[in-house]
C-alpha cells in the first residue's frame, strides 16, 4: 500500500486522520494508529469504534457497574446522568470523598473525630469515636458539663448495675429458702407434739383414787406424811422384830 495524501489513511486513503478519537495528538500513518491511546468511550487501533455496552473510558477498560451513580445511564466517559451517591465524587462517581468530608457531593464536613479528622465518607460517623467533650456518632454536638459518659464509664456503670441485680436476686432467693425451711421445721415439730400426745397412756382413775384415799387416811392418823420409801423401811423393821420374838420364845 502506498502512502496516502497528508491527512488521510486507510484503504484507498478514504479515512481522514482528523476523524480519529485519539487521546494524544500523534502522526497518522497509513493505518491510522493512535500511538497515545484513544479518548474515553472509543477503542480500536485508530480509535474510531464506540465502547461496547457496559464499558466506558479510554480504550473502554472501565465497567459502568463499578460506578456509584444515582442513574443507570453510562456515556462514553462514564459520567453519571444525575449525581453521585452519597460519599462519592468525580464525573463517574468512582472516588470516595476527600478526607474530612462526607455525604452528597461531599459537601458535609466531618465532626470532631478522635485521633484523626477522617470520618466515614458516606455516613460521617467517626470510626474511632469522638474527641473528649463531643457526642457520638457524628461528633458535631458538644456535650454539656456533667453529662460526659465515656464508653469505659458506661461499661463500669453497666457492670455495677448487673452486680446489684444479682445480689438482690441472691438475697431474695436466700430469704425464700430460709422461710421454706422454717415452715418445714414448724410442721415437723407440730407433728411430733401430736405424736407424743397420742402415745401417752391413760391414767387409771381407780388407782389414783386409792392412792388419794391412802394419803388421806395417813393424814387423819395425825402422823407425818409417809412416802413409799418410808413404808419399805417400816416393813423391814417389823420383820426383824418378829424374828427376834421367835428366837426368844425358843429360848
Amino acid at each position: 500500500m502506498g502512502a496516502c495524501t497528508c491527512g488521510f489513511y486507510g484503504t484507498n486513503c478514504g479515512q481522514r486522520c482528523a476523524a480519529r478519537h485519539y487521546k494524544i495528538s500523534s502522526s497518522c500513518d497509513v493505518q491510522g494508529h493512535c500511538v497515545g491511546g484513544c479518548e474515553a468511550g472509543y477503542h480500536g487501533q485508530d480509535c474510531t469504534q464506540d465502547c461496547p455496552a457496559g464499558f466506558y473510558g479510554s480504550n473502554c477498560f472501565l465497567r459502568c457497574t463499578d460506578r456509584h451513580c444515582q442513574s443507570s445511564s453510562c456515556l462514553g466517559d462514564g459520567a453519571c446522568g444525575i449525581q453521585c451517591d452519597a460519599g462519592w465524587t468525580l464525573h463517574d462517581c468512582t472516588q470516595e470523598c476527600p478526607n474530612g468530608t462526607y455525604g452528597i457531593k461531599c459537601n458535609s464536613a466531618c465532626g470532631h473525630c478522635a485521633d484523626t479528622n477522617t470520618c466515614h465518607h458516606v455516613t460521617g460517623a467517626c470510626p474511632g469515636g469522638c474527641q473528649a467533650g463531643w457526642q457520638l456518632d457524628l461528633c458535631h454536638t458538644e456535650l454539656q458539663m456533667g453529662s460526659v459518659i465515656t464508653p469505659t464509664t458506661a461499661g463500669i456503670i453497666g457492670l455495677a448495675a448487673g452486680i446489684c441485680i444479682m445480689l438482690i436476686l441472691g438475697v431474695g432467693l436466700h430469704v425464700c429458702l430460709v422461710r421454706q425451711e422454717r415452715f418445714q421445721w414448724i410442721n415437723a415439730s407440730q407433728k411430733d407434739v401430736v405424736k407424743v400426745v397420742d402415745t401417752q397412756e391413760p391414767v387409771d382413775r381407780n388407782t389414783a383414787q386409792q392412792s388419794d384415799n391412802y394419803t388421806s387416811l395417813s393424814e387423819q392418823a395425825g402422823g407425818p406424811n409417809i412416802y413409799n420409801n418410808d413404808y419399805d423401811a417400816v416393813d423391814v423393821e417389823a420383820k426383824e422384830n418378829s424374828d427376834y420374838d421367835v428366837i426368844k420364845n425358843k429360848a
